[in-house]
């Protein structure tokens, strides 16, 4: 079996397919810098074990010569890119050295393709063969050229310059990296370097085997990147657990904030409650009284009952909007018509508001498109912003106006805004009120503003301020219909 040419192509196609799935990765984020680098370098050492190769099949110096001179391009490739590696990848290393190294390696490939045969012989009188993997296989024979010290000068540089940025990756507090990489790298290199040194010299008898050192230089270099792969896998999977963690956490302190408000509102809502059990309790006497007649009044009777029906649909809307925003777990997104949400807000405010002197104008735009939300989220936000416009207006003598407003956009989404009749907003403030902690209230804890900014970005949309022209506060933010989203 001929285990030179599998064992050299398979160094080769191994290379190729390294490189290609970094090089890959380049195009998908240009800023990884040692990908491409890496990419150059496994492309470059494919082509040293081509030409290794072809050397060693060769049959005259006509084909012996051209293999050898082409090798010092791939290396040349290879050299620099392990360079760029260093660079990108450890991040030390300095400049002038590397720069110097390139210059005399470039200095080296140009004499390489200047000369007559090529940079290592002067002159190349035939070829010997010889047993090598029970193979027979060729070597050169000639004499060294002078020229040839040139390379290895080059290569002394390089493994000065990755010697220096390996010190630096060290005392930077990261020895696994250096060892791993910078070790490897200067091991293989100059094994490398001493094999071409003494087969080129005559000083030892082999085929030049550079490829399978910088294979070994190759697979260092994919399991340092593949590690870094899996720490930012590791850290891709930590950040989405803090995420969560900090969604769950906006959840919890979303429902304690209505729970907050709600204990705020808890009179205002005792009398909303109140009023309609007060309207069944009178009915119903009344409903009594009727028939206690001996010729009962069956209109009244029915005008009675009509309305402990109706007051009675009032205290159960109440109370399920209560059960509803007191209701705890995950968000639940479906179909929603904007309105009734605000609507429903505005149902528990009404004491509230009335008892504040507080008039709501509602601007309601017909026949809006739904819309995908959580209802309690939503319903929240509404509840909020209404209820600081009511506190912005608290020293302000009547009339206190709150003007809420729903509007369809060309672009198909649904704006809402809630404009009070108050002082407005300090200029400086405008971007400070939705920072977390801040507050103008004296008893307030700059939650309120910061919490409808999380909800809302969780619906796709971003809550913003401004002074109204004609005076007081604008709070708005537009969502994105389901026609929107499904045009």
């Amino acid at each position: 079996m001929n285990w030179v040419t599998i064992l050299w192509s398979a160094n080769a196609a191994t290379c190729l397919s390294l490189g290609s799935i970094q090089l890959l990765a380049w195009f998908h984020d240009r800023s990884k810098t040692d990908r491409l680098c890496f990419a150059l370098a496994a492309f470059g050492t494919a082509g040293i074990a081509t030409c290794e190769l072809l050397m060693m099949q060769a049959e005259s110096v006509a084909q012996f010569n051209p293999a050898l001179r082409w090798l010092h391009a791939a290396a040349w490739v290879t050299f620099v890119s392990l360079i760029g590696f260093v660079h990108s990848h450890l991040h030390a290393g300095r400049l002038w050295l590397s720069s110097l190294a390139i210059a005399t390696r470039s200095l080296s490939l140009l004499i390489n393709f200047l000369l007559p045969i090529n940079l290592n012989y002067r002159e190349m009188f035939g070829l010997s063969h010889l047993q090598f993997l029970n193979q027979s296989i060729s070597t050169a024979n000639g004499i060294p050229s002078p020229w040839m010290l040139t390379g290895q000068l080059a290569l002394t540089l390089f493994l000065l310059f990755v010697i220096d940025a390996t010190i630096t990756c060290w005392r930077r507090g990261d020895p696994r990296q250096s060892l791993i990489l910078g070790g490897t790298i200067v091991f293989f290199v100059f094994a490398a370097t001493l094999q071409v040194i003494l087969v080129f010299w005559e000083l030892f008898v082999s085929p030049i085997t550079a490829s399978l050192f910088f294979f070994g230089i190759v697979l260092a270099m994919g399991y340092a990147l593949s590690r870094d792969l899996l720490h930012a896998t590791q850290l891709t999977q930590e950040l989405q657990h803090a995420e969560r963690q900090s969604h769950a956490q906006t959840l919890e302190l979303a429902h304690l904030s209505r729970i907050a408000l709600l204990n705020e509102l808890s009179a205002s809502l005792a009398h909303e409650l109140n009023q309609p059990l007060t309207v069944i309790l009178s009915n119903a006497q009344a409903a009594q009284r009727f028939l206690a007649q001996p010729h009962p009044n069956y209109p009244e009777l029915s005008e009675a009952l009509q309305d402990i029906v109706t007051a009675n649909h009032h205290a159960s809307t109440v109370i399920q909007h209560l059960r509803t925003l007191f209701k705890k777990g995950p968000p639940q997104l479906q179909s929603l018509q904007i309105n009734d949400v605000l609507l429903a807000a505005l149902s528990l405010l009404q004491s509230d508001l009335r008892h504040s002197h507080t008039i709501v104008e509602t601007h309601l735009a017909e026949n809006l498109p739904p819309i995908t939300g959580d209802r309690v989220q939503l319903a929240q936000v509404f509840l909020n912003l209404l209820t600081n416009a009511r506190d912005a207006m608290a020293k302000q003598p009547t009339p206190k106006k709150i003007i809420v407003t729903t509007t369809l956009l060309p672009n198909l989404h649904i704006r809402v805004r809630v404009h009070d009749s108050g002082p407005g907003i300090p200029p400086h403030q405008l971007q400070q009120i939705f920072q977390p902690f801040f507050t103008t209230k004296i008893h307030g804890l700059g939650l309120g503003l910061g919490l409808c900014q999380s909800l809302l970005a969780s619906h796709h949309s971003l809550l913003s301020a401004e002074n109204h022209p004609n005076g007081g506060a604008c709070f708005h933010f537009s969502l994105p219909s389901i026609t929107h989203s499904n045009p």
